[in-house]
């Protein structure tokens, strides 16, 4: 009886080597197929507001390091709307010092507004705004100061703009007299 018992268990685990390893590959086909499935039928493409600031030269950088006080500075900001729907953004330029802050929810804190940009941006393109600058004693002291870029969108909901939480700034000493 143990001889056939034995038998009979040798027998049972060859069949089971021969089918093992097509029963696995069938299984892992399934298996892979199954998550291809799934991420086709649920995937959602990235979507994203991109915020760059260009010098003159329409360049990356690098930006003038100092500007006279009667002077000016241009620069572009570009935004690109990759949302998947149209969007009406609005761009702010503020003039700041050491103490300027940047809130989460407010934007730009402490610093003075010098000019105020909205366009609205079909999804998949972009928006380049020039942005110029100009300084005067009577407009800014001289000294160290930061020129922030501050990015908003329009809540179409309820008709407000949010903070974006994208700011971008420059560095830039005012040269005196």
């Amino acid at each position: 009886m143990n001889r056939f018992l034995a038998k009979k268990l040798r027998e049972c685990v060859n069949v089971l080597n021969d089918h093992f390893v097509r029963v696995l590959v069938i299984a892992a086909l399934v298996i892979i197929s199954t998550m291809l499935v799934i991420q086709f039928a649920t995937y959602q493409p990235e979507r994203y507001t991109g915020f760059g600031l260009l010098n003159d030269s329409k360049e990356a950088g690098p930006f003038p390091a100092n500007v006279s006080y009667t002077g000016s500075l241009t620069t572009y900001a570009d935004v690109l709307n990759r949302q998947g729907n149209v969007e009406l953004y609005q761009l702010e330029v503020f003039i700041g010092d050491s103490s300027t802050t940047v809130d989460p929810v407010k934007g730009i804190v402490g610093g003075m507004l010098v000019s105020r940009f909205q366009q609205i941006v079909l999804d998949g393109q972009d928006w380049e705004q020039q942005v110029q600058i100009s300084f005067n004693k009577n407009l800014t002291l001289v000294g160290t100061k930061t020129l922030f870029f501050a990015l908003w969108q329009c809540d179409t909901n309820i008709a407000t703009y949010h903070f974006t939480r994208q700011e971008l700034h420059i560095h830039v000493d005012v040269l005196g007299p």
